[in-house]
């Protein structure tokens, strides 16, 4: 598998942007995906990336300080698809401290482009155990499904 150097280029600038991102900075995303990006993660299934850049003000809105530490890059067997695991941190108002790890698969185009990014983590530890009726019904299924 060869990456090619835009391509390359192109998933070092995206990660930079998360490991430096800020409310100022959001907008910035524009430089580095194409117009109609898509974005999933548990919670959203978003199309363009003006939408996108929305949703990010509301992360600012809804969690104190969150930040992104970017952990690794590999590259998929099929290029141009890069694995980027990562740690979440943040100050969740009730919900508490924020700090999860997850995973994200970002495809890139030829000018170096994201043009996909999923992510993977785990909402249920680290979201809805966290609510206070439904947590401790998923506390109590997670008991009686330990080995």
């Amino acid at each position: 598998m060869t990456v090619s150097t835009e391509v390359q280029a192109g998933c070092a600038a995206y990660a930079t942007y998360f490991r430096e991102l800020s409310r100022d900075r959001v907008g910035e995303l524009e430089a580095l995906a194409i117009a109609d990006f898509y974005f999933e993660d548990p919670f959203n299934k978003i199309t363009g990336c003006d939408r996108i850049i929305a949703m990010f003000d509301k992360m600012y809105d809804q969690v104190g300080e969150p930040k992104f530490e970017i952990l690794s890059v590999s590259w998929a067997d099929k290029a141009p698809v890069a694995i980027l695991k990562w740690r979440f941190t943040g100050d969740g108002g009730r919900l508490g401290k924020i700090d999860f790890p997850g995973m994200s698969e970002v495809t890139f185009n030829e000018q170096g482009l994201a043009t996909r990014h999923v992510d993977y983590w785990d909402s249920g530890t680290y979201f809805y155990a966290k609510l206070p009726v439904l947590g401790r019904v998923i506390n109590f299924i997670k008991t009686k499904m330990h080995a």
